[in-house]
């Protein structure tokens, strides 16, 4: 279920933020997501719609 999650935030900020590349939004929900714990695990963590979408 990570992926449908993550693609709808991912619209989500796409939609706020219209010029922004697909690696820019990339980039942006790698830095607003949550660290939950080991990279090696759990990949950049939660994404946080929340923040993602501020």
């Amino acid at each position: 279920m990570a992926s449908p999650h993550v693609a709808a935030v991912a619209g989500l900020v796409k939609a706020l933020h219209k010029d922004w590349t697909p690696g820019q939004v990339r980039a942006h929900l790698k830095a607003t997501a949550e660290d939950i714990g080991s990279r090696q695990l759990f990949g950049h963590g939660l994404v946080n719609a929340d923040q993602a979408t501020r």
